[in-house]
């Protein structure tokens, strides 16, 4: 399974726990975003990038700088601008780099070259689940709880995707 360059990334299915403000999940990778934009394309000698794609098998259509993942503070959402020229397919329609930012939901299909992968956000707020963690309830000492659980920290099932080991995706109840 091919390996993602960056601080976040990591092949799928390794059973490590990882959180940031939004998922990319492809079916041979996952990139979790920590900060709030995000570069992709394919590195080069002179720069790089934050999801290389062409290292995934994206093909020969990626530019070295193909597309901006950002949060729009004045939109309170998150954004694909589209640098490449080969632009960008966001669930089947094509954006050309001379359109406008395009505002990312939950569960979004994109298609950059060859490579498809979902855009997902929490189903929470990771303060949610913090401040869930400092009120939790007491629980009886013989009671065992799993060797996955630790007492105030989230858990994984905080957080769901379409896909069934995920931890992102669908929208709570907006």
């Amino acid at each position: 399974m091919p390996h993602v360059e960056g601080a976040c990334a990591m092949p799928a299915g390794d059973g490590e726990v990882e959180a940031g403000f939004a998922k990319l999940q492809g079916e041979d990778f996952e990139y979790y975003m920590q900060t709030y934009s995000i570069m992709l394309g394919r590195n080069s000698k002179k720069s790089t990038v934050d999801v290389d794609l062409s290292s995934l098998g994206g093909g020969m259509n990626i530019s070295r700088h193909h597309a901006w993942i950002f949060y729009d503070f004045q939109h309170c959402r998150f954004a694909l601008e589209v640098i490449g020229k080969n632009g960008c397919l966001v669930e089947g329609v094509l954006h050309l780099p001379w359109n406008p930012p395009v505002k990312l939901d939950s569960q979004d299909l994109l298609q950059i070259g060859d490579k498809k992968f979902y855009f997902l956000l929490p189903t929470r707020s990771i303060f949610a689940s913090l401040a869930a963690a400092r009120q939790a309830p007491f629980i009886p000492s013989h009671i065992a709880l799993p060797s996955y659980v630790q007492p105030g920290h989230p858990r994984v099932s905080d957080f769901h995707d379409r896909l069934p080991e995920g931890d992102y995706g669908q929208d709570s109840d907006d």
